[in-house]
């Protein structure tokens, strides 16, 4: 005989044993169950083994086809327990062998069998089935005291889905027929449900025909005979379970099929984990009223209700309500490796005892669902996580066929979402990617290596997106659960970025710029590469403590970060810092730092950071400036021009000393008709200088303006300047800025018209010696010529001397006026001279 599904399936405990030795070759899961040990243990024992009476004979079982041996076993525990058995000679494995059926009886039938002249072990009922003698054991089995049972029936007893069935049989045996053997509930006097096994036979008594009566109790053994296939019930429906609702609704149902339990439960912890969640429930017809004062609705915490008590205890928890009803509840843990999952809760209308008793087979069925309900909480979230998961997921057969997939590897590789049957996940592989997708996946099945891997994919759309895979291999199912993240944007982002930090660095480089920061709890910054750069210093060779910053500052500016920083700096906010550093070749740099002080929410200072940039070319720029700023203003205050400049765009103007008369400088003022410089020239200049100022700056074409204008000092005196500028304009030819220069040409238009006065009394000088000292010397000289060659011409000589008087003296007038003009002249030039 070959060992079959019947063999192993069958609901009644068997076995096989050498015929030689009687060593167990086979046993089913009810003979493993029923002894308490594995198959691998029993393969290694012997009959003798497990038998509580040590003289019995084994020889029983060599002989051929037997039935109705009654011998007395033990179990794992210690436990015995009689099993009457059915033995038949098979071949096993090319061995002789003998297959054992076994039934396991409350007591051993055969002594009340064989008396059957000793009445006072049976009790008789007539041939309505009333008892017409009950034996005293008979009576404790119903629950009566003796002398009770007379006149009643049996069937009375009986359970009332029992009665009928029982009835039937009862009828058959008194009318020549047979009463198989069974197991039959009963309903003792005080309402306790109690499992009876019975004999009925036919006898003849003084008074005809009545029904001898064997019973015995069979309680315990149908009991545990119903939890055990309630377990049954579970382990199927373990294994047939797809989800944990399904499981548990399962293990629910098989628990509810038991006698005591009128509604069952099972919560379980939320992921949490801070609560209770119910996960299933179901109650018999008379069961959903016990919840009453017992169970939370739907969730609860840690003492709450049963469910907490139990989650509290750690523990088996029983609980009493008063009438109506006298509910009762019972609670088990479900416990795997040692954490708490949730608890199987249990509530009845019967006595707390019965449910107690109850305990054990409810202690085993959570253990045996533990296990289940942790694997399946775990799928549960790995499921969600899977279906829920924006990255592909994807379980691969050994094959490389595709078995399950999310709904984010489905969009992205087809149109309608639905991966075909049969589809294989290199087809989805760039044909460029492909040997190294092969390589990955040989090595992914082997267990050499589970990535990450890399590889691009071709979209429903046709587009290329790459994707880095990670994978794990069940080495009983030999399948593979690959994750996949595209990282395609990533990958172009890194790009992006990689070439932003080389722009960055670049930028560095080129603006000197360094960046450093220090966690106010340590003693060293950390920089980046242009700080090193900037402070010529090698990140293997230097370390930036506070002390060795220290020594890289000019000795004068270390005061700097000697002091407390919280005393420089605001919380939050850059303050800027100019100081000399000193480079390994002694060489002095001015950098300038932007530090701040960065504080969590409730202003405790976390770290310092800031940008130190090379100003060292900057400030060499800044001293030469300084130093032709400083000699353009030396030459402004020696020259006597006027320097100003206009800035268009800012509209300001600012203007130096100079001239004869210099002018106070001013800081920048508004460049409008109405400034300091502009009030001074004259009212009658002043439009007139302004129009054509902004007319020049107006014509795009003009690049320089010149005017003369006077203007009107303090103390009322009145000076001329000659002004002119220069315009800058911007590439468009709009005008930027103004340079020009002012000069004072009062003191020279003053000698220009001394001159031109001069001028004009050398010309009168002139008009006189050649008009008027003509006339009376010319008289002197005709006046004379007649007194010599003319002997007077006939004027008596006092007239010639008279006349001659007279042209003397007018002659001597007109000496003296051109005299005065002359001394004009000559003090007129010595008053300039002296003004100057």
């Amino acid at each position: 005989m070959e060992r079959d599904d019947l063999f192993d399936l069958s609901p009644i405990p068997m076995w096989i044993l050498d015929r030689a030795d009687h060593c167990f070759l086979a046993a089913n899961r009810e003979a493993q169950g029923l002894y308490g040990f594995s198959l691998n243990q029993l393969t290694g024992m012997a009959l003798k083994d497990v038998l509580a009476d040590p003289d019995t004979e084994i020889k029983d079982h060599s002989t051929g086809i037997a039935e109705g041996i009654v011998q007395r076993h033990r179990n794992r525990d210690g436990g015995t327990f009689y099993l009457r058995l059915n033995t038949a000679p098979v071949t096993y494995a090319g061995r002789a062998a003998i297959l054992v059926a076994a039934v396991e009886v409350e007591q051993d039938p055969r002594p009340l069998i064989d008396q059957n002249k000793d009445l006072g072990a049976h009790s008789l009922l007539d041939g309505a089935g009333k008892f017409m003698f009950a034996d005293l054991d008979h009576c404790r089995l119903l629950g009566c005291a003796p002398g009770e049972l007379l006149g009643r029936k049996l069937l009375d007893f009986l359970h009332p889905e029992e009665r009928r069935l029982f009835s039937g049989l009862l009828e058959s045996l008194m009318q020549g027929g047979s009463f198989p053997s069974g197991t039959y509930a009963l309903i003792r006097e005080d309402g306790e449900r109690r499992w009876m096994a019975c004999d009925l036979s036919v006898v003849s008594t003084g008074k005809g025909k009545a029904v001898k009566v064997v019973l015995w109790d069979v309680t315990e053994k149908t009991e545990r005979q119903l939890h055990e296939q309630a377990l049954e019930r579970i382990e199927r429906g373990i294994t047939e379970a797809t989800s944990l609702e399904t499981l548990v609704d399962k293990a629910i149902q098989a628990i509810l099929g038991l006698q005591e339990v009128r509604t069952a439960e099972i919560w379980i912890v939320s992921s949490d984990p801070s609560s209770l969640g119910l996960r299933g429930r179901a109650s018999k017809r008379d069961g959903q009223y016990l919840l009453e004062g017992f169970s939370p609705s739907f969730s609860c915490r840690k003492g709450e209700g049963m469910p907490g008590r139990v989650w509290m205890e750690m523990g088996p928890v029983t609980a009493r309500y008063a009438p109506p009803g006298n509910q009762t509840a019972f609670g088990v843990p479900i416990l795997a490796e040692g954490k708490f999952l949730g608890c199987l809760i249990c509530y009845s209308t019967g006595p707390l005892e019965r449910l107690e008793a109850t305990g054990p087979f409810l202690e085993r069925a959570a253990t045996r669902i533990a296990e289940p309900i942790a694997h399946k909480l775990k799928e549960s979230e790995y499921r969600m996580l899977f279906d829920i998961s924006p990255d592909p997921h994807c379980i691969i057969g050994r094959d490389g066929q595709i078995e399950m997939c999310n709904s984010a590897f489905s969009a992205l590789v087809t149109t309608d979402g639905a991966i075909s049957t049969g589809s294989t996940v290199l087809q989805f592989v760039h044909p460029e990617d492909i040997m190294r997708a092969k390589r990955d996946f040989i090595s992914m099945v082997n267990g050499w290596s589970t990535g990450p891997y890399r590889c691009r994919v071709a979209t429903a759309e046709g587009h290329l997106r790459t994707l880095l895979w990670s994978a794990a291999i069940s080495r009983e199912s030999m399948r593979i659960v690959a994750v996949g993240k595209d990282v395609t944007d990533q990958d172009r982002a890194e790009q992006e970025l990689h070439g932003a930090l080389k722009k960055l660095q670049n930028a560095q480089k080129i603006a000197k710029l360094g960046y450093w920061f220090r966690p106010v709890d340590s003693q060293i910054s950390n920089w980046s590469e242009e700080t090193y750069s900037i402070y010529e210093r090698a990140p293997g060779t230097f370390v930036p403590t506070m002390e060795n910053l220290r020594n890289t500052f000019f000795p004068d500016d270390r005061h700097l970060i000697e002091k407390d920083p919280a005393l420089l700096l605001e919380p939050n906010a850059a303050k800027g810092f100019e100081h000399r550093i000193v480079t390994p070749e002694g060489r002095i740099k001015w950098v300038r730092q932007e530090v701040r002080m960065v504080t969590s929410e409730d202003g405790t200072p976390q770290k310092l950071e800031g940008t130190i940039q090379d100003i060292t070319e900057r400030k060499s720029y800044e001293e030469r400036l300084s130093m032709s700023n400083e000699i353009f203003r030396l030459a402004m205050l020696a020259s006597n021009e006027m320097i100003w400049h206009v800035d268009v765009q800012g509209k300001t103007h600012t203007r130096g000393g100079g001239g004869l008369r210099p002018i106070e400088q001013d800081s920048p003022e508004e460049f409008s008709i109405d400034n300091s410089w502009f009030t001074t020239i004259s009212p009658s200049d002043r439009e007139r200088v302004w129009d054509s100022l902004w007319k020049v700056i107006a014509d795009k074409e003009q690049n320089a303006w010149c005017a003369e204008y006077r203007t009107v000092a303090a103390d009322g005196s009145v000076h001329h300047y000659q002004d002119r500028c220069h315009v800058l304009r911007d590439p468009e030819g709009n005008a930027v800025q103004l340079v020009g220069a002012a000069l004072d040409v009062t003191i020279s238009r003053r000698h220009v018209e001394m001159i031109e006065e001069q001028n004009r009394i050398l010309r009168d000088i002139a008009w006189s010696q050649s008009h008027l000292l003509r006339a009376p010397l010319t008289r002197l000289m005709g006046l004379a010529d007649i007194s010599i060659h003319h002997e007077g011409g006939g004027l008596q000589a006092v007239r010639i001397m008279e006349l001659i008087r007279g042209s003397a003296e007018e002659l001597d007038m007109i000496i003296r006026t051109m005299t005065e003009k002359a001394n004009s002249i000559e003090n007129g030039t010595k008053d300039d001279t002296l003004d100057r």
